[in-house]
């Protein structure tokens, strides 16, 4: 019997379109249950999510890149986006110390006895590029990192594949605050509650 699961979801921001730019803004949300009205419904639980930018010349200094395409799209997308990226070019913030905070935020709020499940859009993207990250902040092979995670690669999950398969693409990225992680990862959560609310009553992405 599989264990019961607890799931969060990943948005990350970064230099580059490919899996060796440097991550320079990160955030994580869970979905839990609240009881609303004598029912129980899923939520994100904003209150208690997880942010931080993360410095961008220590993570090019560690050996991840930027591309000059996404440096200019850097300087055209919204207010609290730009904002994130400037302050990332002149953090100090260390990569390692954003990381060992997000997984000790996923351990502290994964109860006893479940498994964390995490959600992202493009995941092949997502999280090879989180690992890429941390291989390069401790100087490893890729492959062997992987274990620093608090969570399996099995247990990672893709929120654009499940829109499509049950029909129902719709926008992902937070009108309001777009390219921002943290705003994002609200959103792109949001819509996954919306997903599985139109489930059948007896399925449900979240057992």
């Amino acid at each position: 019997m599989r264990s019961p699961t607890r799931h969060f979801v990943l948005d990350v921001e970064t230099t580059s379109r490919n899996t060796d730019g440097a991550i320079f803004s990160i955030a994580c949300v869970q979905i839990c249950s609240e009881i609303i009205d004598d029912e129980t419904v899923m939520v994100p639980d904003i209150e208690n999510a997880f942010s931080s930018i993360i410095s961008i010349p220590k993570m090019l200094a560690y050996g991840a890149i930027s591309n000059p395409d996404t440096e200019l799209f850097w300087k055209t997308v919204g207010t609290v986006a730009k904002q994130k990226y400037h302050d990332a070019l002149v953090s100090d913030i260390e990569p390692i110390f954003v990381y060992r905070k997000l997984f000790q935020f996923i351990e502290n709020n994964t109860p006893f006895g479940m498994r964390p499940v995490m959600w992202s859009r493009n995941m092949s993207f997502t999280f090879l590029t989180i690992i890429n990250n941390i291989a390069m902040c401790h100087s490893m092979d890729h492959t062997r990192c992987a274990v620093l995670k608090p969570w399996i690669r099995s247990n990672e999950r893709d929120i654009d594949t499940i829109a499509s398969v049950l029909g129902q693409i719709g926008n992902t990225v937070d009108n309001a605050n777009p390219h921002d992680a943290l705003s994002d990862a609200i959103y792109n959560a949001e819509t996954l509650i919306s997903i599985d609310h139109n489930l059948p009553c007896e399925v449900s992405m979240f057992r």
